[in-house]
């Protein structure tokens, strides 16, 4: 799918644009990006695996404004991708073979979770050790969610970070965006592999995510706290109704 219309190249920057931009704040970008790239023509397959170009690119945008606030710590880092990207590995075998009726109700019980953690007072204190175990097995969980399911895996992430594990919520998201960016990366390989990732579609979206991620990113860093709840909760319900809707 090398000669791409205006009108569909317009539709997939804009939608990496929104994509990208959801993605740096909160989570959920997925729902913008799977039905653009079904609309032109590409099957479920290749969507599921091209619009892993665009998180990419939209995620690496972002992490430029998280790294000039000093918001990424490398200890932090190593804490939280490791047992993510694990998760995401084991989630991705069963993936092909969980119906459609398990998902629905499990999507949209995750997103009235992530709503009650954002919007909780931080914590007043350093979390004990019980609630770092919490939060290990919450990572593993969200990856497992991640490689099952990847819509929504940001706003899981930051149910995670910042409710489990109590890291201030703009540290938490930007953790959430390397995150990401680490399961994107592994996944990336396994769909190119398959032959799921058209390349023109894909990099048109990415061109309007980078925007949109960079974009994201400094609104998330200047905005702080408040912004990304009230992104994060406009997020979790549009995904709920696109789960409903779908």
């Amino acid at each position: 799918m090398s000669d791409l219309s205006l009108e569909a190249s317009l539709v997939l920057v804009g939608a990496g644009l929104v994509a990208g931009w959801i993605n740096a704040i909160a989570g959920a970008g997925g729902v913008v990006l799977v039905p653009a790239l079904l609309w032109i023509g590409l099957d479920p397959h290749q969507a599921n695996g091209s619009l892993r170009v665009a998180i990419i690119a939209g995620n690496l945008a972002a992490l430029s404004a998280f790294r000039r606030a000093g918001l990424l710590r490398r200890a932090d880092v190593l804490r939280v991708v490791p047992p993510a990207v694990l998760g995401a590995l084991a989630g991705a075998l069963p993936a092909t073979h969980v119906p459609a009726a398990v998902l629905e109700p499990l999507l949209l019980a995750t997103f009235a979770v992530v709503v009650v953690a954002v919007l909780r007072p931080p914590p007043a204190t350093t979390p004990a050790a019980r609630a770092r175990w919490l939060g290990l097995l919450g990572l593993l969980g969200a990856g497992f969610y991640g490689g099952l399911v990847q819509i929504g895996v940001g706003l899981i992430l930051l149910a995670v970070l910042a409710g489990l594990m109590g890291i201030e919520l703009v540290v938490a998201n930007a953790l959430k965006v390397v995150a990401t960016l680490a399961f994107n990366l592994a996944a990336l390989g396994v769909y190119v592999g398959a032959g799921d990732v058209v390349w023109a579609p894909a990099l048109v979206l990415a061109g309007g995510a980078l925007v949109g991620g960079a974009l994201g990113g400094r609104m998330a860093v200047r905005g702080g706290r408040r912004v990304i709840q009230i992104v994060v909760v406009a997020a979790a319900i549009v995904a709920a109704v696109v789960t409903v809707l779908r």
